[in-house]
């Protein structure tokens, strides 16, 4: 449930520390990390693990994709 949108639109993906074919999604929203794991004082309202479980297939396949499109593109040089 989204009250003012910020969380979501401080979600983004990080390619700076990670090697090729990897890819980071972080939330730089100050309050995600008690959000996503909850504090002494709140319980845990998860939202990136579940959406990565939600999506796990569909990027997977698009992942799939990709590949054989590269794998195709280089058998044709």
């Amino acid at each position: 449930a989204s009250d003012t949108g910020f969380l979501v639109n401080h979600i983004v993906i990080d390619r700076t520390q990670l090697p090729d074919l990897k890819v980071g999604v972080v939330s730089m929203a100050p309050y995600s990390e008690a959000l996503e794991y909850g504090t002494r004082d709140m319980a845990a309202r998860p939202f990136l693990r579940p959406a990565l479980q939600r999506l796990e297939a569909s990027i997977t396949a698009r992942l799939q994709s990709a590949l054989r499109q590269a794998v195709a593109r280089m058998r044709r040089r």
